[in-house]
C-alpha cells in the first residue's frame, strides 16, 4: 500500500472504494467467519463453508470495482506533471521501430479517406481506425508539437524519426473538446505512455471520421510490419 497505491493516489482510492463495495456485499449477505484469519482471497479458510460462495463474490466485487475506479480516475484526472513522474524509466525498444499508439484497424496511408493524407503530402505512414480512445506514445523520444486544439501531436524519436499523429479528420474544427491532453511540449515520453484521451463518440456525433494518420514526416523509407488488426504497442513500422 505505502510503496505503490498510496504514492500513485488513484489506485489507493480505487482499492478503498472497491473494498467498501465488497465489504458491503459480504455484510449484506451475512457471510460468517468461524475464526480470525488472513485477509484477501486466502481468507476463505476462516469463513464458514456455507458462506464461501458469497465470500468469493465479495472479493470479486472488490477487485472489479477497484480496477474500474482506478482507470476512470486515472484517465479523467491525471495531469501532465503526474504523467511525467510516471514515465521516469525509458523502455527497451527496437531501434527505428514505430509502435502502435492506438488499438484498432491499420491501413496504409494511401487508404485514408482524406485525399490530402492519402496523397502523402503531409508525410508517409499508416492510418488507424481506433476502437479505444487512449492515444499512447509510439516511440521513446520527446514531444515536439502540441496543437492548441489538441487534435494533433508531433514527436521526435530517440532514433531521429519525426512522427506526426493527427487524431481524426477535420477535428481541428472541434476546438479541442473531444481531447484531454496528458503531455506538453518538450516533454520526454516513452513507448506506451498516455498522450491524449479521445472522446471517439463525440467525434462521430459531429459527423467526422476517427481515422488517425500516423506519419513519418522527415522523408524516411520504412516497411509496414504490423497486421491489419493491431493492439497497443504492437510493432507497426520499421524505418530503414
Amino acid at each position: 500500500m505505502f510503496g505503490v497505491t498510496l504514492k500513485l493516489r488513484y489506485p489507493f482510492y480505487g482499492a478503498m472504494i472497491g473494498s467498501a463495495c465488497g465489504s458491503a456485499y459480504i455484510a449484506a449477505t451475512n457471510t460468517l467467519a468461524v475464526a480470525l484469519g488472513t485477509a484477501g482471497l486466502p481468507g476463505f479458510i476462516s469463513i464458514a463453508p456455507q458462506s464461501w460462495g458469497n465470500y468469493f463474490i465479495g472479493m470479486g466485487i472488490s477487485i472489479i470495482v477497484a480496477f474500474i475506479v482506478t482507470m476512470v480516475l486515472y484517465k479523467r484526472f491525471i495531469t501532465p506533471e503526474e504523467n511525467k513522474k510516471l514515465a521516469v524509466t525509458t523502455k527497451e525498444v527496437e531501434s527505428n521501430v514505430i509502435y502502435a499508439p492506438l488499438k484498432g484497424e491499420m491501413k496504409p496511408i494511401s487508404a485514408c479517406s482524406d485525399p490530402m493524407f492519402a496523397s502523402k503530402a503531409m508525410g508517409d505512414g499508416v492510418v488507424i481506425i481506433p476502437i479505444d480512445g487512449l492515444l499512447k506514445s509510439p516511440v521513446n523520444g520527446q514531444v515536439t508539437l502540441v496543437f492548441p486544439t489538441k487534435h494533433a501531436i508531433g514527436l521526435m524519436s530517440d532514433d531521429g524519426n519525426e512522427i506526426l499523429i493527427h487524431i481524426g479528420l477535420d477535428t481541428v474544427n472541434l476546438e479541442g473538446k473531444p481531447f484531454e491532453l496528458f503531455v506538453e511540449n518538450e516533454q520526454t515520453v516513452t513507448v506506451g505512455q498516455p498522450l491524449v484521451q479521445i472522446d471517439l463518440d463525440m467525434i462521430k456525433k459531429e459527423g467526422l471520421s476517427t481515422e488517425t494518420p500516423v506519419l513519418i514526416t522527415n522523408q524516411k523509407e520504412f516497411d509496414i510490419i504490423g497486421a491489419e488488426s493491431i493492439n497497443y504497442e504492437d510493432k507497426i513500422m520499421k524505418v530503414k
